[in-house]
């Protein structure tokens, strides 16, 4: 696993003692690796792992199951952000005291989306920052792009690894032409014409479009370079940070993608009409 090496060192620590929690909590942004320090953490402990949706019938029947089975199993209960008020309840009752032969991990994007009872009764990590040389690694490992400017343009935008996979999949020059067509145009057309730039981004998880934090993050560091270049630093000042509290409100439970990028894409006009 690229990155994440205090963490691992930690943990390892812990799984070598025999002191690795019974119900542990990862949280971490997309593409953070959460998934992939759980399946780590069961090749450390040598036992077999299991996903988990949040579904309540999901949780309850795991949890019938881990009271039944004979061998140690990790259970790993994804994207909790979304786990329904009734699936939470159900996971009480075993968080308080787990099987014996099994280990609970829980992972999200923002820990403030889970019940405070949950929270208090798992050993929580956090994933670490992924710095300039892990993505590099990353990217030295699945394929270098055919243009230099393409890399540092990923180098640039993605945050972690997960998120460096997500543009290597896809046209990178295609994506910054995208980007640089919404910052020269997005004060320039009319409103009608405006709120199609939403056209291209996946606001309803649509598979074949830009994820919508993806696009923010870009957006971002392409006003950021321009101004760093001398262009009308006040004016992409405040489009930073308007993007930034936008990718904020992300990590909020249920938010619709919709209506948050239609009053992103009305800030922004607002600033810069």
């Amino acid at each position: 696993m690229i990155g994440q090496r205090y963490l691992l060192e930690r943990i390892n620590g812990q799984v070598e003692r025999g002191r690795f929690p019974r119900f542990a909590i990862f949280i971490g942004e997309k593409g953070s690796g959460k998934k992939c320090l759980a399946s780590t953490i069961a090749d450390y402990l040598k036992y077999p792992i299991s996903f988990v949706d949040t579904k309540v019938d999901s949780i309850r029947e795991v949890i019938n199951t881990a009271y039944k089975v004979d061998m140690p199993v990790i259970y790993v209960i994804a994207d909790c952000d979304n786990m329904s008020n009734a699936a939470a309840n159900a996971l009480l009752k075993v968080t308080e005291e787990p099987p014996h032969n099994a280990y609970f991990i829980l992972t999200c994007e923002n820990e403030e989306n889970l019940l405070q009872t949950i929270r208090s009764r798992g050993v929580t990590y956090m994933l670490e920052p992924y710095s300039y040389e892990d993505k590099c690694d990353y990217i030295e490992e699945r394929g270098v792009p055919e243009f230099e400017e393409d890399e540092n343009f990923i180098l640039e935008v993605a945050s972690n690894c997960g998120e460096v996979q997500q543009m290597l999949n896809m046209d990178v020059h295609q994506f910054k032409t995208y980007v640089d067509l919404v910052i020269d145009n997005i004060a320039e057309v009319s409103d009608s014409n405006a709120f199609k730039i939403g056209d291209k981004l996946a606001l309803k998880d649509d598979a074949d479009k830009y994820d919508l934090r993806l696009f923010w993050k870009a957006f971002r560091s392409v006003c950021t370079d321009r101004m760093k270049d001398g262009e009308d630093p006040l004016k992409y000042a405040r489009a930073i940070a308007i993007t930034g509290d936008s990718l904020a409100q992300l990590n909020i439970r249920g938010i619709n993608k919709q209506e948050l990028f239609d009053v992103w894409l009305l800030n922004i006009r607002e600033e810069w009409l």
